[in-house]
């Protein structure tokens, strides 16, 4: 399994109005040699358990609670060679203009910058 990040991109809040919204986009990939089987400890990836950091001070961020994210993903039900892309909302402040961030299954994703 691979996650690739999409887009990384700053949003107006909708209840709110500010923009202290970052939209993550990403894709999960199965490659045609992992196998079932190989799956069966990491059997699903839940968008809303990402995590971010600022690189610069280590402050952590959530996700939005409340529908502001892909439900789950079950990895043994993404087809051999093929994708499903995946999104979620973290509550980040507007003065951020970077993120570490932690997709779970996978290695960190560091020093990201936020796209307006």
């Amino acid at each position: 399994m691979e996650v690739e990040l999409l887009s990384v991109k700053r949003i107006k809040d909708p209840k709110t109005g500010t923009r202290d919204v970052v939209n993550v986009q990403f894709r999960v990939q199965r490659s045609n040699v992992v196998r079932d089987e190989d799956l069966r400890g990491i059997s699903s990836l839940h968008p809303s358990d990402t995590k971010a950091r600022n690189p610069e001070t280590s402050e952590t961020f959530k996700a939005l609670e409340g529908n502001k994210a892909t439900g789950t993903v079950w990895l043994n039900e993404i087809a051999k060679g093929t994708s499903v892309d995946a999104y979620v909302w973290l509550k980040v402040p507007e003065g951020n203009k970077s993120l570490d961030l932690f997709v779970e299954h996978t290695q960190a994703f560091k020093d990201v910058p936020i796209s307006n």
